[in-house]
């Protein structure tokens, strides 16, 4: 996401033809709901009538249909595609944001000096940003740790547990398998990552004030 994102943002900072269009368009699968997301991609990726094994097939990359939400060596891609899509827009934003903060008379007298495009960039725009970017990285850290909707509407944590993560062990074990201790004791975890990386969030955000 985040590397995508600063790609997508360095061709979308700059003013151009149609930039008030395409912007709100890649910030729409922010606004979708998690389980909305679960749905679409569980969809997408059905093994019988799923578009994803159609276009493969229709493309010969694959022979036969795949059971992508079934199979453990697979499941999780399906997953990450989901998460990349819907998430991937807030790392642009947040990109855009920060390029747009770096002076620009910087750059300009860099230019002059006999910088190159890449050396800008190295130097000046990624130092600039770089403060920005552990802000986006800490954020999206926090969202992984309470991941919950969209695997348990795809797999459910499963094939064999291959997609579990944390939000549906706490649920899997506090409610069909009644194991309250165990589903008190993730939760304890979950809460305890959340709050070092808000911790860790504030830092960050105080150093990018400052």
């Amino acid at each position: 996401e985040l590397w995508i994102g600063l790609g997508v943002a360095l061709l979308l900072y700059r003013e151009f033809r149609g930039r008030s269009i395409v912007i709100p368009l890649l910030i729409t699968p922010m606004t979708l709901a998690p389980i909305v997301v679960g749905l679409q991609f569980k969809w997408l990726f059905n093994e019988i009538y799923g578009v994803v094994n159609y276009i493969l097939t229709a493309l010969g990359i694959i022979n036969e249909p795949l059971a992508w939400l079934v199979q453990p060596n697979i499941a999780l891609i399906p997953i990450l595609i989901a998460e990349i899509w819907q998430w991937t827009p807030f790392m642009i934003m947040v990109m855009i944001a920060g390029l747009q903060s770096v002076p620009k008379d910087l750059m300009e007298a860099a230019e002059l000096d006999g910088a190159n495009a890449f050396q800008r960039f190295r130097y000046i725009t990624f130092n600039h940003i770089k403060p920005i970017l552990w802000v986006a990285l800490t954020i999206r850290s926090i969202d992984v740790v309470r991941i919950f909707d969209v695997v348990q509407i795809m797999t459910g944590g499963g094939p064999a547990y291959a997609t579990e993560v944390l939000g549906t062990f706490i649920y899997r074990t506090a409610l069909p398998d009644r194991q309250f201790g165990y589903g008190l004791a993730g939760a304890y975890i979950a809460m305890l990552v959340s709050i070092l990386f808000a911790w860790y969030l504030f830092r960050q955000v105080k150093k990018v004030v400052e």
